[in-house]
């Protein structure tokens, strides 16, 4: 079931886990084995399991792994309030020298809570701890490394060199993906690099540095795999390719399937602002580019919303 989840197949690694829990005597085994294979559902992209499956957790007991399983699911729900209240009790919970594998993914929900929020300093400190904690190789030591939090902060240089220790993992498999796609997608085009970004092939929903590229592919909301953290960005794409073209009625329903509240994450609010601001562009509407970009203005700007590059 590691092996699986190393490998990226992290459905094979859900259904081991299932099998187990439902062979394993011990009740705290058996909850142990169950949240493993809800958190491996939900980093497959297998929503509609997984909502069958998470209804038992709140049956389970208390626990920093039951917790940490929660936040990563209001995490991909795009809920950074209840993400953060979660992620912030497992925490707290879990002992780190003596349960290191579960503080390591709490560590890893913590990156992608930060990444989620555009918060490049947030995004290093948690991925530090992970890395410190977790097992060289591991899932949540090879993602942390693989996410863009130095690039973020301008830190562009070390991020290169934090994606190139990560090409040394034993085979090419989904963690190599995502270190591929936040260096060839998305550092190197920011940095000035002139080979063309490539869009790398996506073993698992989760890797949506490719999200724009979804909408021309057929990714449609859903569908098995769909992740409402992504939602706005693919529908950016679809509303700005629609304005260039004239279609207008088609631009503004992309418009409305990817509208985010003003309590979202960044990286869902910017997309839609930015979409917004772009159809009000083609139509020559500057009044309307000006107030669709004012919730942008109004974003914690700290941690890397302007850091050149990354949003146009």
């Amino acid at each position: 079931m590691v092996g699986y989840a190393l490998a990226g197949a992290r459905g094979h690694a859900a259904d081991g886990y299932l099998r187990a829990a439902g062979l394993n005597p011990s009740q705290a085994a058996r909850e142990t084995m169950l949240l493993r294979a809800v958190d491996a559902m939900v980093g497959a992209g297998q929503l509609p399991h997984e909502v069958a499956a998470s209804e038992a957790l709140g049956s389970l007991s208390s626990s920093p792994l039951r917790d940490a399983v929660g936040g990563f699911l209001a995490i991909l729900r795009g809920n950074p309030s209840q993400a953060d209240d979660l992620l912030i009790k497992a925490w707290s919970a879990v002992d780190p020298s003596s349960d290191p594998v579960t503080a390591a993914g709490v560590c890893q929900r913590q990156v992608l809570h930060a990444l989620g929020r555009f918060n490049g300093r947030e995004l290093v400190l948690w991925a530090g701890r992970a890395l410190e904690l977790a097992q060289p190789g591991s899932l949540p030591a090879v993602e942390s490394q693989a996410i863009l939090g130095l690039g973020a902060m301008g830190r562009f240089e070390e991020a290169e060199r934090s994606y190139h220790a990560a090409d040394h993992l034993p085979e090419y498999n989904a963690q190599h993906q995502r270190n591929d796609m936040g260096r060839g997608g998305c550092t190197r085009p920011w940095t000035g690099w002139r080979q063309p970004a490539r869009c790398w092939p996506v073993q698992s929903p989760r890797n949506s540095g490719t999200a724009r590229s979804a909408f021309p592919s057929g990714l449609r909301p859903g569908s098995p795999g769909w992740i409402e953290l992504i939602r706005p960005i693919v529908h950016w794409s679809g509303a700005q390719i629609h304005a260039l073209r004239g279609n207008w009625a088609a631009a503004e329903r992309h418009l409305e399937r990817g509208a985010a509240a003003a309590d979202s994450y960044p990286v869902m609010l910017l997309p839609y602002c930015l979409a917004q601001a772009q159809v009000a562009e083609t139509k020559a509407d500057y009044a309307g580019v000006i107030r669709a970009l004012a919730p942008v203005l109004r974003m914690q700007r700290a941690g890397g919303i302007d850091e050149p590059g990354f949003w146009p």
